[in-house]
């Protein structure tokens, strides 16, 4: 009788290795690409508003696992209710608030209302969108000024570590807090500015 069990083996454990580590290293340079062209994206339009945002986020959860997965990795129960919730959110949104700048509480409260979750969570989701714009300005600000635009995530991070993002008037005014005249003055004294 003829023996074909060797032939019929299973492959080896090193063959095994290799492949994964090929087929991680694949995985690794689409998402390189996908990111590449997500930051030539945003980096080439010339405002960014909460529209852009829903439409990326739309496709998030549409073509899980590519480039802007950076918001989440696919994959557990948690994080796809978490896009579910940011969709729902962003779909209560109307046609004309998708390209306003600022949104008042009454604003946020109706979106949460029709939305179905509360206000933090209509917050966070701007939060996220607001953290967007800001890559979107730094993005924009390099490719005017003829600086190369990042090959990848960890690239953009050590790029926004080095060289931070200007901060906006409103960014500014945040920060500083509500004061009166007569605090301000005190505060700037303490400063020293």
């Amino acid at each position: 009788m003829l023996r074909l069990s060797g032939f019929f083996r299973q492959p080896s454990l090193r063959f095994a290795r290799t492949f994964q580590e090929r087929q991680q290293e694949k995985n690794l340079k689409k998402q390189e690409e996908s990111f590449k062209k997500y930051l030539e994206d945003i980096s080439s339009k010339e405002v960014y508003y909460l529209r852009d945002f829903k439409q990326e986020i739309m496709e998030l959860i549409k073509n899980s696992g590519n480039a802007l997965s950076k918001f989440w990795q696919s994959g557990t129960q948690i994080e796809e209710a978490e896009k579910e919730k940011t969709k729902k959110i962003l779909n209560a949104f109307h046609d004309s608030e998708l390209t306003e700048e600022r949104f008042e509480l009454d604003t946020k409260k109706e979106i949460a209302l029709v939305s179905g979750y509360n206000v933090d969570d209509v917050n966070k989701v701007l939060r996220q969108f607001r953290l967007n714009q800001k890559i979107h300005r730094y993005l924009k600000e390099r490719r005017e000024k003829g600086e190369p635009l990042p090959e990848n995530r960890n690239e953009l991070d050590n790029m926004v570590l080095v060289d931070p993002p200007k901060r906006t008037r409103e960014e500014k005014k945040r920060s500083q807090g509500s004061y009166s005249k007569k605090q301000l003055k005190y505060v700037r004294y303490s400063r020293g500015n």
